[in-house]
């Protein structure tokens, strides 16, 4: 077998954004210009995106004698989704946060650059509860007609970041939420706020039981789920509930972000600090927002 792309140096996780001059987002733009570049037994000159750096490549397709197309031996994927949770929404600009960490790459375990992306209602069918050494996860089904719609601009260590094309709500807190900054931040009693059936939000205690004021990783504060229906329905903290937002003394001061592997009712949970240090229009110490799934 030939491998073109891999012989002229592409690497694995490399993105391609452009071919011979032309932007392209999808597969299908690839092999379009692969076909073109066939047809006129040409090279193709392949830019891509590597650790921040722009890479040129010439690479020349091969004909496959099994597909009796031209390929240059990669495997591409121009896409990826999830379930997760909203954290906030502002009602001013309509930017929202959610997740509270990184989208990753599965083969290459690297942040994912985001060109366009866009967030839709999920309803949670199912919830695969979590035990030791094997985290649980929300199961659902994407509704692209329901209320929650918009894009994603920011792809960080701190969460997804975007805007919506309208207006969002939570029925079950429906004012806004005054914000909770870490040095504000205490031990003991917490909410978080998350779906577990279709797309009912509900509130759930936790315990928040360290704090460490000066972690900027999204793992500054630790919690762990004390709230007997959700353990007995999640197990504690599950895959889809990152971005949950955390709810203490009627402020909102963070999001859960990771599980512990051998203790599923234990994780980790970011600070809004880290957060709106992505949004800087929305750094005020007198913002309020909405909170939502």
């Amino acid at each position: 077998k030939k491998y073109p792309a891999r012989d002229e140096g592409m690497e694995i996780g490399d993105l391609i954004f452009k071919v011979n001059g032309k932007a392209v987002s999808s597969e299908t733009d690839l092999a379009k210009c692969i076909d073109e570049a066939a047809g006129s037994n040409q090279k193709l000159t392949v830019q891509i995106k590597r650790h921040n750096k722009i890479v040129s490549l010439s690479i020349k397709p091969v004909h496959c004698s099994e597909t009796q197309r031209h390929r240059i031996g990669l495997y591409v994927r121009d896409g990826v989704v999830g379930v997760g949770t909203m954290t906030f929404w502002d009602p001013d600009t309509r930017q929202y946060a959610a997740l509270g960490h990184i989208i990753i790459d599965t083969d290459t375990r690297q942040g994912i650059d985001v060109l366009r992306g866009k967030i839709v209602s999920a309803s949670v069918q199912t919830v695969r509860r979590g035990r030791p050494g094997k985290p649980g996860e929300k199961i659902g089904v994407f509704n692209e007609k329901g209320t929650v719609d918009g894009n994603i601009t920011k792809n960080t260590s701190s969460g997804i970041f975007g805007q919506t094309s309208g207006e969002v709500n939570n029925p079950l807190v429906p004012h806004l939420l005054e914000v909770g900054y870490a040095h504000q931040i205490h031990t003991g009693k917490a909410k978080i706020y998350t779906v577990v059936n279709g797309d009912d939000i509900e509130a759930f205690d936790i315990e928040i039981e360290k704090v460490y004021r000066d972690r900027q990783n999204g793992k500054g504060m630790v919690i762990r789920v004390t709230d007997p229906r959700l353990i007995s329905i999640t197990g504690g903290i599950v895959q889809g509930m990152s971005g949950s937002p955390i709810v203490q003394e009627k402020r909102i001061v963070g999001a859960v972000t990771h599980v512990f592997l051998n203790d599923p009712e234990r994780g980790y949970g970011i600070f809004m600090d880290n957060m709106l240090a992505q949004l800087p229009s929305l750094q005020n110490d007198a913002k309020k927002f909405s909170t939502l799934y």
